[in-house]
Formats: structure tokens, C-alpha cells, sequence
């Protein structure tokens, strides 16, 4: 039964990926999307020809909502490219944690601690 189990969780896994895949919804590993949002802000986006700040103008922007769960702790760097982004955790025990985000140059995010209900952890060897 043990040979199984690997299987299975890769079975499993696909199904994930391709329900994912079907619902449009973009990849993304150790932190789930949650929703997309409209943020709107004022900012000054030039200089006068005085040097002077010009009249602020409002930004509108939408940006997907990530949850990150809380336990994962303080983001601490973030790498990859437009294609891939890799951002790295380290919780208040020193372990260091990777989430992964695919395709993060085709729209804008917002990485959202999360509480979480309940954590189990499971060592395999």
C-alpha cells in the first residue's frame, strides 16, 4: 500500500491542476487566491516645468487578492522573472517557506497574511 500512496497524491495533485486549468484560474502554490479588487488612489505623476510636483491625478487599479497563511511568517524576498515568482517566508521558528506564483508580469497582486483554522504537520522520510 505504501507504492501507492505516491500514486495517488500525484493522481490527486493532476486533478487539481487540471480543475485549475479549467476554471481559468492561474497556478499558484503555497498561497491561494482569494478574489480580485479595485483599489484607487491620488499621486502626483510628473514634474511642472518649475520642478514642482504636478496636481495629484486618481490611479485606478485592479489587483488579485493572494492569502498567504499566517503561520508562513515574514515575506523576506521575492525571485524569478514576469514569467515565474518565487516568494520566500521565514516564520518566527527560522523555517523558511517558498510560495510560488505563475505568470506575475500579466497582472497585478496583493499578498494577504491569512489566519488559518488548523495546521498539521506531517515529516516523511
Amino acid at each position: 500500500m505504501k507504492k501507492l500512496l505516491p500514486l495517488v497524491v500525484v493522481f490527486a495533485a493532476g486533478i487539481l491542476v487540471a480543475e485549475v486549468a479549467a476554471q481559468g484560474i492561474r497556478q499558484v502554490l503555497g498561497v491561494v487566491p482569494s478574489h480580485t479588487f479595485t483599489e484607487r488612489f491620488d499621486m502626483s505623476v510628473g514634474m511642472s516645468g518649475g520642478g514642482r510636483p504636478l496636481r495629484a491625478t486618481t490611479i485606478t487599479q485592479a489587483r488579485e487578492r493572494l492569502n498567504q497563511p499566517e503561520h508562513y511568517g515574514t515575506l523576506v524576498d521575492v525571485t524569478g522573472n514576469a514569467d515565474v515568482a518565487v516568494l520566500w517566508f521565514r516564520d518566527k521558528d527560522g523555517r523558511v517557506r517558498n510560495a510560488i506564483v505563475d505568470k506575475p508580469g500579466d497582472r497585478l497582486i496583493v499578498v494577504h497574511p491569512t489566519p488559518i483554522d488548523h495546521y498539521e504537520f506531517e515529516e516523511h522520510r
